[in-house]
C-alpha cells in the first residue's frame, strides 16, 4: 500500500507500507528529520487520499 506522511516542517514523505502499523512506524522514522507527525494518509494509484490512518 502507498502512504504519505506530513510533518511540522511542511514536507510529506510518501511510501510503501504492509500495512498501517508498518506505515505508522516508517512515518515515525522521519520524524528526527522532518519534525512532529502531523497526518499519514493511505493513497491509491493516482496519489490521491483515499483514507486517513493518523
Amino acid at each position: 500500500m502507498l502512504y504519505e506522511a506530513e510533518y511540522e516542517d511542511d514536507n510529506i514523505e510518501v511510501f510503501h507500507a504492509d500495512s498501517d502499523s508498518e506505515a505508522q512506524q516508517e512515518a515515525w522514522n522521519y520524524e528526527n528529520t522532518h519534525g512532529t507527525l502531523f497526518n499519514i494518509y493511505e493513497l491509491n494509484e493516482e496519489y490521491n487520499c483515499i483514507r486517513t490512518i493518523l
